[in-house]
């Protein structure tokens, strides 16, 4: 049974009368991630009305400002929640890992939801098996175009996990964010029973016939610490086109990552926050406290 708008968190429509009325998720996209959560879930609440509240009125004084949305990737609900809880705010562009557009059950998603609203991130294979983010900035110059046109990326702050823990944070968010002078709006899915991760056919099976409690939490937008991210986007085009790179570029491009990777820790240890100490991962207390000593 859906879910009451109550439960779900949602302002109704009369209660936002007067209101610049900012474009919405495409209605198709919006109604298959009510059906996937509502097929999934038992219980589904929000944690952030007031800061859901507090987005609104910071685009109503700034329509022209952008934002990125950033989650933990812990379950293939992530997507689906987001979308129900912010696609009647924001006009969303989901951006998955390329691989996704292989898999048959992820392409009749996309299909039904329209392909047009995934733009793709690549990865490349590992030695051993699995797959890892490659960091191409061809993949953010599309999605900065999706902005121009209205738009709002989500985009996961780390590769997708089965074990229900996050992982180190990633800087394609906060470089995308750079790129398009956009505030950063931190995410987290928390789900409790049945599947975690709804990842391959066994979990997916699991999680439909035992569904879940879910959370979603929604943080604070962030306004990030300027970074030129030129001196990344130099070396990694160089590479691309297989171009020598010089000691000075090299340790250019060095400084500058490590300044977006701290930005993106941050914003990992924002998220992880919002979730239980058990799912929290490298952002846990213990976790921490062994790299310390190590």
């Amino acid at each position: 049974m859906p879910h009451s708008p109550e439960q779900q968190g949602f302002v109704p429509e009369d209660a936002r009368e007067g209101e610049h009325r900012f474009s919405s998720t495409p209605e198709a996209m919006q109604k298959g991630a009510e059906r996937v959560v509502d097929m999934a879930t038992k219980a589904f609440q929000v944690d952030g009305q007031e800061r859901i509240e507090a987005l609104r009125q910071e685009r109503q004084e700034n329509p022209d400002q952008r934002f990125v949305i950033t989650g933990s990737h812990l379950s293939n609900l992530d997507v689906p929640a987001a979308v129900k809880v912010l696609g009647r705010d924001f006009n969303m562009q989901v951006a998955p890992e390329s691989v996704l557009f292989g898999l048959t059950a992820q392409q009749i998603v996309m299909n039904i939801a329209g392909r047009e609203n995934f733009t793709p991130l690549e990865y490349k294979k590992r030695k051993g098996g699995g797959k890892m983010g490659v960091f191409n900035p061809d993949n953010f110059d599309a999605l900065g175009e999706t902005m121009e046109e209205g738009r709002t990326p989500w985009i996961a702050i780390h590769p997708m996990t089965t074990d229900g823990k996050m992982k180190h944070a990633r800087v394609g968010p906060v470089f995308l964010a750079h790129k398009t002078g956009s505030r950063v709006i931190p995410t987290a899915l928390e789900v409790r029973g049945g599947s975690i991760s709804f990842e391959g056919i066994a979990e997916l099976a699991k999680g439909f016939a035992k569904k879940v409690d879910a959370t979603y939490h929604v943080g604070s937008s962030i306004e990030l610490e300027p970074v030129d991210i030129a001196p990344l986007e130099d070396v990694l085009r160089k590479r691309g086109r297989g171009e020598k790179i010089t000691k000075e570029e090299l340790a250019a491009f060095k400084e500058t990552h490590r300044r977006l990777q701290e930005q993106a820790d941050r914003i990992g240890e924002t998220i992880a926050a919002m979730l239980p100490e058990e799912h929290r991962g490298v952002y846990a207390k213990e976790e921490a406290a062994d790299k310390k000593i190590k």
